[in-house]
């Protein structure tokens, strides 16, 4: 079929000669529309085709009968009776190469520029049968690319009919008529404005020395301001550093913090960088086993758990156990799998608006464990569960949180990272977790307080974590000292990466 149309097209338009071939092609470009890189037929009425030259409006009414003759294009009266005629079939306007080089010749913004001043010129034309005077202001005097339209009435072979030559004339006579209007209005602006200026002049010099004075007032008051702040820091730097030092030998954790709140208030203070480092070296002291939850740093994320880290997995096995769709308002299932042991099935699910939420599935229990894990997607794989199935590792935010994963337990308790973590899983044996940031740094958390504990169990994961690092909710306030008034002013420790400056509290 579209060797056929293509054959009669070439037929028709080898018929004609030169000024009906132009005809043609004006036609033939005035039904067709470029949306996306593609050729669509367009309805094009009979007023449409008429010019200013007699002679161009009698070619192009030959050329749409020939067209409309050979069964290429076709005529038809719209609910409103206007005559109008259209391609016959999409694929002509597609498959002629003979049109698409006319696209081409001509240039897909020009073509669409033709397009909008098509359907400019029938707004227009609606609303001057109606309202006349409001007519006006939808003319292009004020478009941009009018010029462009300008120019090529200059043509005598231009592609303009009657209708749209009217509607760009117009438009340059009403663009002239404004910009005269502009240049009187700014020669009498100007003649204002000199005749202030003379007064301005006259106010400069007294506003100048008025300023001046103002400005040497200004920075003695600055100056004065930049001392009290400075002396200010630095009491509350020795002041923290002070704590720090009295608070090490029971907890080296809110030592650390302190000694970091107080190095940010003043980065000279050397009693705070001492305190900092003091702080450190008893937190990173895993014989004492209060280090367990704090990170270290590591080279690279193990071979095997990279490894196994899959690709926008989704598993599906022939389910007979009982099973309920994890079906929110909106959004959809991202990744999709079972657990090593086939116990539980993970699925990530994407909110509409980009939350992402981890949920587990145990099929025992017929419930669901539910976890919002932040704004960015992480990857999965059976390396989040620890071989026993019982705990799940979900990375949220820049805290690694473990999870009961039959989902009846609150959150076993929540791992904090320097940064925002971008994947996080259990090693082969369940002991460690081995975690990424968004700068591109692995961390490695042990879950036992030493290098060679054992395995997690329910009974002990919420004392000891409980016991090492505090809850979110209950880190010390730089303003009160209190644990529990909820500031979460205090950046995560940085205990095993010492090199760069702590990260700065908002």
């Amino acid at each position: 079929m579209i060797g056929a149309l293509r054959t009669k097209a070439d037929d028709v338009y080898n018929r004609q000669d030169g000024p009906h071939r132009n005809s043609m092609r004006k036609l033939m470009l005035r039904m067709a529309s470029l949306e996306g890189g593609e050729l669509a037929g367009k309805r094009v009425y009979e007023e449409e085709l008429q010019f200013a030259d007699a002679a161009e409006t009698k070619r192009m009414a030959t050329v749409a009968r020939q067209l409309v003759e050979a069964h290429l294009v076709q005529r038809g009266v719209d609910a409103r009776e206007k005559v109008y005629v259209e391609p016959a079939h999409d694929a002509l306007v597609r498959a002629w190469g003979r049109l698409w080089e006319w696209v081409k010749a001509t240039g897909e913004e020009k073509l669409s520029l033709q397009n909008k001043l098509s359907q400019a010129v029938k707004d227009y034309q609606a609303m001057a049968k109606t309202e006349p005077k409001k007519a006006r202001r939808l003319l292009w005097n004020d478009n941009p690319r009018l010029g462009l339209l300008e120019a090529e009435l200059q043509h005598k072979e231009h592609n303009l009919n009657a209708q749209e030559e009217a509607f760009v004339r117009a438009s340059v006579k009403r663009r002239r008529a404004r910009r005269r209007q502009l240049i009187g209005s700014l020669a009498g602006a100007a003649a204002i404005f000199a005749i202030l200026a003379l007064f301005a002049n006259a106010q400069s010099a007294l506003a100048r020395k008025n300023a001046l004075a103002e400005q040497r007032q200004r920075e003695r008051v600055d100056s004065a301001l930049q001392v009290v702040t400075r002396q200010r820091n630095e009491a509350l730097s020795a002041n923290l550093a002070t704590k720090s030092s009295l608070t090490l030998p029971s907890d080296p954790t809110v030592a650390f913090r302190l000694a970091e709140a107080s190095l940010q208030y003043d980065s000279a203070n050397t009693l705070a960088a001492g305190a900092l480092l003091s702080a450190f070296y008893a937190s990173a002291n895993l014989r004492d086993g209060k280090a367990g939850y704090l990170y270290q740093k590591a080279g690279a994320m193990p071979a095997a758990l990279t490894n196994a880290i899959p690709e926008n997995m989704w598993e599906e096995r022939e389910e007979t156990r009982p099973f309920r769709e994890y079906s929110p308002n909106w959004g959809g299932i991202v990744q999709r799998m079972y657990s090593p042991g086939g116990k539980y099935l993970f699925q990530l699910h994407q909110d509409q608006h980009g939350p992402f939420t981890a949920t587990v599935w145990n099929f025992d229990t017929e419930e669901y464990l539910e976890v919002v894990a932040g704004e960015t997607k992480v990857p999965f794989s059976p390396y989040s569960f620890t071989p026993d199935e019982q705990y799940i590792v979900i990375p949220v935010r820049n805290a690694v949180e473990v999870w009961p994963a039959q989902g009846r337990w609150p959150v076993a308790f929540k791992l904090p990272a320097p940064f925002y973590l971008t994947q996080a899983f259990f090693d082969e044996q369940g002991r460690n977790i081995y975690a990424e940031t968004a700068n591109g740094n692995v961390y490695k958390w042990n879950l036992n307080g030493s290098p060679t504990g054992n395995t997690i169990s329910p009974s002990t994961t919420r004392a000891k974590a409980s016991q090492s690092v505090p809850p979110a909710n209950r880190r010390p306030c730089w303003n009160c000292w209190a644990t529990n008034c909820g500031s979460n002013r205090f950046p995560f420790l940085r205990t095993a990466d010492t090199s760069s400056p702590p990260p700065t509290t908002n």
